[in-house]
């Protein structure tokens, strides 16, 4: 499950492009590199392999247009070049929706994925609040929410309970020490990202955060 954030464009932000080492172009075709050789090593250790991406504020074609159409973003098209690199495989099934929110089933148990960027607020109290909030006005006719709210957006990794059903997952971070990401939030982020398995009896049966200071995909 892919929440966004995979790359960045380098001119959506005020002073960014100077914290930024390669233009959105170049992360792009970087990342399709790279994505699409650990999926493939994903399907050497499963039979199939699942993906979902949604797309974050970050791959935004211009800041004057939070509400552009999905389309537009860049990951969006980033998602539309790996899935079409990986249709051959029958194995490998990669989704793209159209939209900034989606939800997907896994035995049975409700996923929310969205990359977060529409709750207000950075601190985990904010949120907590504002995925609260999404348990009672998002599907009215499914007043208990879901089992798991996946996003991520804000550059750390965390989990919460928000009731006796639900739980939150806030996606880590991919590189340390990010320099515009301080100026923004006064803390470093850490290169974590969740690591967590299903049962047809429970939506989440264990979780760690992957440590991915150090890591490079061919394990060099």
């Amino acid at each position: 499950l892919m929440l966004g954030d995979m790359i960045t464009n380098d001119r959506i932000f005020e002073g960014q492009k100077f914290e930024i080492d390669r233009p959105y172009g170049k992360q792009v075709w970087d990342t399709v590199r790279d994505l699409t050789y650990f999926i493939q090593q994903m399907r050497t250790r499963f039979n199939q392999v699942h993906v979902i991406g949604v797309v974050g504020n970050h791959g935004g074609s211009n800041a004057l247009y939070s509400e552009e159409p999905v389309e537009n973003n860049f990951e969006w098209s980033l998602y539309k070049i790996m899935q079409e690199a990986l249709k051959k495989d029958p194995n490998v099934e990669f989704e793209v929706p159209e939209t900034r929110f989606y939800s997907t089933q896994i035995f049975g148990h409700r996923y929310y994925m969205h990359h977060g960027d529409n709750l207000r607020g950075f601190s985990k109290t904010a949120v907590e609040r504002g995925a609260r909030d999404l348990l009672t006005t998002l599907i009215p006719d499914l007043p208990s929410g879901f089992d798991v709210y996946l996003m991520g957006h804000l550059h750390s990794a965390e989990k919460m309970d928000l009731n006796e059903r639900s739980t939150m997952i806030v996606n880590g971070s991919f590189i340390p020490r990010d320099q515009y990401g301080y100026k923004m939030f006064r803390r470093y982020s850490k290169p974590q990202q969740w690591f967590f398995g299903v049962s047809k009896g429970r939506p989440i049966t264990w979780s760690y955060a992957l440590d991915l200071k150090g890591f490079t995909l061919g394990g060099k």
